[in-house]
């Protein structure tokens, strides 16, 4: 399959991939329309904030096409339907999926999803609901703290803990709301971390 591959800041290249094949529960979908994403448009140009990404990457997570091959389990879909991507992964069975605030997952605790992650790439998972967090992280860091945090869940008790996560002069990355803002103010402030608040569309 053909795919556009961003090499470096303005270096596109149109190349030739090994089409992947669908394993137990997954479809293979054939991509019929993409949409250009501001963040798409930021790898291109090199202005995406430092560690939401790693060049050579294929850009493009807007999509819709139809179903091209089928995986062991699949008995939702058939060949040919018409799906729409959802680019956030999301379990389907915690409170929040099933009301559809997929972007609000609750399956960070969930065992099966950190297996998940670990086979997307990741070196170290943490179920949040058995093990102390903070502690896990000193351990992986040898007491120092994370580089690099982010935040997206907005949520005071996940603000606090994430400047907790972050090194002296480590960076976070955060949603918070306004008033949340005021202790990441506090800690810039204090010389503890580089804070980068990422705001809303209304630019709030």
């Amino acid at each position: 399959m053909k795919a556009s591959i961003i090499e470096s800041p303005d270096q596109v290249r149109l190349a030739e991939m090994a089409l992947p094949a669908p394993g137990p529960g997954e479809v293979l979908i054939r991509s019929r329309a993409v949409g250009i994403c501001g963040s798409d448009v930021e790898l291109y140009q090199g202005t995406r904030p430092e560690g939401f990404y790693r060049y050579p990457l294929v850009p493009g997570h807007e999509w819709s096409g139809e179903v091209a091959a089928i995986g062991e389990q699949v008995r939702w879909l058939s060949m040919g339907d018409r799906v729409v991507a959802e680019s956030i992964l999301s379990c389907g069975t915690c409170r929040n999926c099933r009301v559809g605030l997929t972007n609000l997952c609750e399956a960070g605790s969930h065992d099966e999803r950190l297996a998940i992650g670990r086979r997307l790439g990741a070196t170290h998972t943490i179920n949040n609901k058995r093990d102390d967090v903070e502690q896990c992280v000193r351990d992986l860091t040898e007491g120092r703290g994370a580089d690099l945090v982010f935040e997206v869940g907005s949520r005071a008790a996940g603000v606090e803990l994430s400047m907790r996560l972050a090194r002296r002069g480590g960076r976070l990355y955060s949603k918070a709301s306004p008033g949340q803002a005021l202790n990441t103010v506090i800690a810039l402030r204090e010389g503890a971390l580089k804070v980068l608040l990422i705001h809303d569309e209304n630019g709030r």
